[in-house]
């Protein structure tokens, strides 16, 4: 008998290739069926990368443009809109010259110039156009009470930034002299916190996206996400699922040095600041069911397995925001626990759709109307 042929290096090697190919496809499917609800926001904010841009010292900012049916929460949109048994309109938005999402900057100045940061929540993801975003309808209410003077309300929200990016956010808008600074943060806080010299020195420590960030993030695979994740840290360790990041002293004194700091940037620029508590569907009076339906199928279940640990970590953060304008006397607009859950309002348990926007408008215009009364006396 003849000795059967032996395949060379080359023909192995490739063998060897096709198997771990075949193999990381069957894990990326397997990946997607188990955890892809956990993921599908996550990545609908990643993909393709058409609305974010490269920055020399942010992780990314907006591209100027406009966009259909492209944001970080169209999606979420069209879904409330049908829960309601209604037809969903388009997501249509704009990126402005100054990278922040709605029309173009006013020139010449207005009387009173407004300026919102934030993230997701104040970026608008559960608003399908521009003026229906919170500074949008924000700016639509206070023009009309004050009528005699031009008003304009600036959205600076993007989308995933945590309050030591809008500090950088905050310093690269300043040329534009707000009058007011409205601060809108706690959830990405919370859930994206961690104790790189970035997230605790802003200022000091830069963090543009490395080029294994940008290839993470382009590959579009949860399989990759999640063992980025695991390996960098960024989940909980398995013992502390239990309670999220609510016992994490380090973060909460991080987040409340980093309000702070947005506070004296806004007066440094000649700005009023005013807090806002962060708006949620999570209330105490929410049955089993109703709280099932709120954490069911959220990201952040990741890092709060259960309706209490989510629930006490943004009690514990709105309490330091409740703290910090005290300290700092700064205007406050406390909107924790003040909106309804009903679920036409919301597209998840944080973000509002425009109807729910209206109502937290309702409760930011009497603060807002005081405020600019006092500002007007004293200019």
């Amino acid at each position: 008998m003849g000795q059967e042929p032996r395949l060379s290096r080359k023909k192995k090697l490739v063998f060897a290739l096709v198997c771990l190919g075949v193999s990381l496809l069957a894990a990326e499917a397997v990946h997607r069926l188990l955890s892809g609800q956990r993921y599908a926001r996550q990545q609908a904010r990643f993909d393709a990368q058409a609305f974010y841009a490269e920055h020399p010292v942010l992780p990314y900012v907006l591209r100027a443009g406009r966009y259909e049916n492209q944001s970080p929460g169209w999606e979420a949109v069209a879904e409330a809109y049908r829960a309601r048994g209604e037809t969903p309109v388009d997501f249509v938005f704009e990126v402005n010259e100054h990278l922040m999402r709605g029309p173009p900057v006013r020139e010449p100045r207005p009387d009173i110039r407004l300026l919102c940061i934030g993230a997701s929540t104040t970026f608008g993801t559960g608003c399908p156009a521009d003026s229906l975003t919170y500074p949008g309808q924000l700016q639509t209410r206070l023009q009309g009470r004050f009528p005699r003077s031009s008003l304009e309300v600036l959205n600076a929200g993007v989308p995933r930034y945590r309050s030591s990016e809008s500090i950088l956010n905050l310093r690269r808008l300043a040329s534009l002299e707000p009058d007011f600074v409205l601060l809108y943060h706690a959830i990405n806080d919370i859930v994206w916190c961690d104790d790189t010299a970035h997230y605790a020195e802003p200022e000091g420590q830069p963090r543009p996206l490395t080029r294994l960030e940008k290839l993470r993030l382009q590959a579009g695979s949860f399989l990759l996400e999640d063992v980025w994740n695991r390996l960098t840290g960024v989940y909980p360790e398995k013992g502390a699922r239990g309670t999220g990041f609510v016992n994490y002293p380090e973060a909460h004194s991080v987040f409340e040095g980093n309000m702070r700091r947005l506070v004296h940037l806004s007066r440094e620029l000649g700005a009023q600041p005013v807090l806002l508590t962060f708006a949620t569907r999570l209330r105490d009076d929410l049955n089993a069911e109703q709280q099932a339906d709120v954490v069911g199928g959220v990201l952040f279940t990741n890092y709060f397995p259960d309706y209490a640990s989510m629930q006490a970590a943004l009690k514990k953060y709105n309490e330091m925001i409740r703290r910090l304008a005290a300290e700092e006397r700064v205007p406050l607009i406390d909107l924790e626990g003040t909106l309804p859950t009903d679920a036409r309002y919301w597209t998840d348990f944080c973000h509002l759709t425009d109807e729910g926007t209206a109502l937290m408008i309702d409760r930011l215009e009497p603060g807002m109307v005081a405020a600019l009364e006092s500002w007007l006396a004293g200019h």
